[in-house]
């Protein structure tokens, strides 16, 4: 019977195709077994990250020490959230937002035209408290998603995330706000 098969391909003819593995997105949808339908024009950012190990590379010695699969996969996959959560000199997320108003330099074309918002930033906190990987994720203006990635970018270091008492690396979505003010 096709329930009986390892792995079935699906039917040979339809509009929808097998889509397996997961994103930074979905994570969760990154198991062996996870499968879903899709139709094949979708490039969207919900699919198309598919983690793939060597046999036996589970317990290769790295630093001189055996890891395992779950450490492999916590090295390759940033955290979205943690045990313990990253602090920003004493304090959190708000201190960096602080931070980051403080040393902002409001791109004199947009004061001119009179743009403001909130730029929408995508960034990885490195396991050594590093900012890394700083992307838009939704901008308003080219000058001010410039100057938002300029400054995230130049931050000081942060006292990292740990998860089971290692310091991992942590994703971050995070919204700098300009605004012109009365």
């Amino acid at each position: 019977s096709s329930f009986a098969q390892i792995n079935p391909t699906g039917p040979t003819r339809g509009s929808s195709r097998v889509l397996r593995g997961c994103s930074w997105y979905e994570p969760g949808d990154g198991r062996v077994a996870s499968r879903r339908g899709n139709n094949p024009s979708n490039r969207g950012y919900g699919c198309g990250f598919r983690l793939v190990l060597e046999v036996g590379s589970s317990q290769e010695a790295v630093e001189g020490r055996a890891v395992s699969m779950e450490e492999i996969i916590e090295e390759a996959i940033p955290f979205a959230m943690v045990e313990s959560k990253p602090s920003f000199m004493g304090g959190g997320q708000n201190e960096f937002s602080k931070w980051v108003h403080k040393n902002l330099i409001y791109p004199e074309i947009a004061k001119e035209n009179g743009v403001q918002g909130k730029v929408i930033l995508s960034f990885t906190l490195t396991a050594e408290g590093e900012i890394t990987n700083v992307k838009v994720v939704r901008g308003i203006d080219p000058s001010l998603d410039k100057e938002a990635v300029r400054v995230v970018s130049r931050s000081p270091k942060w006292k990292p995330g740990k998860e089971r008492g290692r310091a991992v690396k942590v994703q971050f979505i995070f919204p700098v706000h300009f605004s012109l003010g009365k």
